[in-house]
């Protein structure tokens, strides 16, 4: 403890020889000090009573005992656990036997801790100086928001942000009923949640907590908000809603851009039946409604049962005119029977201007067997039936025209020097 008192002296010594020793000023005097409208007049035992959050408002009267240039006040809070909270005026000169009035203004925090501090005014030059004092006691409600979590920080339009606010009792007594809103006004958007009661760091009790998070904060971005940067605001409402906390925290939002390419896009099908292993065509046809030429593409996604080729890959188009692009699909041997809904993407340059969700549905393919191709094997049945359909028929004229010849009268046969008479037969 010695060696601690000798060290100390030895840094004063140090710093008398150093920096030299500001004494009292004789050239001005304090005489008047007012905290918040109380005269204190530099007792110290005085107790001057302020809430959190407060502005401290301190004026003094300086008398002129001298002349002196450069002359400044400063007002600090000291006793806190971080940095003191201190406030200055700008420099003036003064002269004898005129009274300066100045006005000083602290801005207390809401999470400043209840107990007592010392104010201290003080009126100093680049030689002398001059300071008077008294207590400041901190109390009364008070709730501090400590963090705003944003879930995600960066959201898609027509997505879902869960806000969750961290709250903490830094007061002197429990509070209950508290509200907290989100909102982001920019939107027109807001959610409340309900806090039934927070207390303070100060009880005992490990089961009362004197902070909480709330996670059912939710807000809901419209589908067309424009990408941007907007502000989430906080609100925490306590004290029967005579007083409120706030915080603003940034979100980032990206939307789907409107274009501004004029076309106009149409699909000869949405929905087309296809065999395994067989293929179908899709025409899209574009129409360049805008006042320059512009190039029109497709893109086919979600359709990972079939193979796809777009023909030609893109089409440019003049103003006022119309063009088609085709789209084969050609579904697997494998694909699964039914429909399969899969989308294809209408884009100019960049620019997607139109999805368009189409449909196939898979049938069932003949499957080949042992090496046979059955389906030619079908084919050829069938053409067989027609011959043997065919010969059949001719089959069926001749036997008919045989039977109506053997039916027919029989001419008699002429010859020279007889004669022939015919006796039909009854």
């Amino acid at each position: 403890m010695k060696s601690l008192k000798l060290l100390v002296a030895l840094i004063a010594l140090v710093g008398f020889f150093a920096f030299g020793v500001v004494a009292e000023s004789t050239n001005y005097d304090i005489t008047d000090v007012d905290v918040n409208g109380i005269d204190v007049d530099g007792d110290v035992e005085k107790i001057v009573f302020v809430e959190r959050g407060e502005t401290i408002s301190v004026v003094l009267d300086i008398l002129g005992t001298g002349a002196v240039e450069d002359v400044k006040v400063k007002a600090s809070l000291e006793g806190l656990d971080d940095e003191d909270i201190e406030t200055r005026t700008d420099a003036f000169d003064i002269e004898t036997g005129v009274t300066y009035s100045k006005r000083l203004k602290l801005s207390l925090p809401n999470d400043i801790e209840s107990g007592d501090y010392n104010l201290v005014v003080r009126v100093y030059d680049k030689e002398d100086s001059k300071e008077s004092s008294t207590t400041v006691r901190v109390e009364g409600h008070a709730l501090n928001i400590v963090d705003v979590i944003l879930r995600p920080e960066q959201v898609d339009a027509g997505s879902t942000v869960f806000v969750v606010p961290r709250v903490k009792n830094v007061g002197d007594s429990p509070e209950d009923n508290i509200r907290i809103r989100a909102t982001i006004p920019e939107l027109g958007l807001s959610a409340r949640s309900y806090l039934d009661e927070l207390f303070t760091g100060d009880d005992e009790d490990d089961d009362n907590k004197d902070s909480a998070s709330l996670n059912d904060l939710y807000l809901r971005i419209p589908k067309n908000t424009k990408s941007g940067v907007y502000d989430v605001i906080v609100t925490v409402e306590y004290n029967k809603g005579r007083d409120e906390e706030t915080m603003t925290v940034p979100l980032t939002v990206v939307g789907k851009e409107e274009t501004t390419v004029e076309a106009l896009v149409n699909i000869d099908r949405l929905t087309q039946t296809v065999a395994q292993g067989e293929a179908v065509v899709y025409k899209v046809s574009f129409v360049n409604l805008g006042d320059s030429t512009k190039t029109f593409s497709l893109e086919v996604s979600n359709a990972n049962w079939a193979t796809t080729r777009i023909d030609p890959g893109f089409v440019t188009l003049a103003p006022n005119t119309a063009g088609d692009l085709y789209v084969y699909v050609s579904a697997q041997e494998d694909a699964a029977l039914g429909k399969h809904a899969f989308t294809m993407r209408v884009k100019s340059g960049t620019t997607v201007l139109k999805e368009l969700s189409v449909e196939a549905d898979v049938k069932g393919a003949v499957v080949e067997a042992d090496g046979v191709d059955w389906r030619a094997v079908k084919k050829g049945v069938e053409i067989g039936l027609a011959v043997l359909v065919a010969l059949l028929v001719i089959l069926g004229i001749v036997v008919l025209f045989g039977k109506l010849r053997r039916n027919s009268p029989e001419e008699p046969e002429v010859g020279e020097g007889q004669s022939y008479y015919y006796y039909p037969r009854y």
